[in-house]
């Protein structure tokens, strides 16, 4: 869905299901409308696993939905402090190809 405010456009997540109508307009204040003009898949949330150590189980969770590399996504400091070092050796021991991007 889409809704237009001030000349912008906006994707917003449909609640509709595949089959239902895709014309509906639906007026949610003045100036918002929503227009559904496509059907799309929203996926469930990721796991977080959040415990001590947990990143050393990283290579584990990757693994178990059958991929082959990581992307890290940080800043700069953080990714020269090295205390990513341990994760990304983690990473790389389990045969995962790893990018950081900073």
């Amino acid at each position: 869905m889409t809704y237009h405010q001030d000349r912008k456009l906006v994707a917003l997540a449909s609640g509709k299901n595949p089959g239902e109508s895709n014309s509906s307009r639906i007026s949610l204040q003045e100036g918002l409308i929503l227009l559904s003009d496509e059907n799309f898949i929203v996926r469930p949330l990721p796991t977080i696993v959040f415990e001590r150590g947990s990143s050393h189980k990283l290579s584990d969770q990757i693994q178990s939905l059958g991929l082959t590399s990581a992307l890290i996504v940080t800043d700069k400091n953080l990714a020269d402090s090295g205390v990513l070092d341990p994760v990304l050796d983690a990473l790389r021991a389990a045969n995962l190809k790893v990018e950081v991007f900073d």
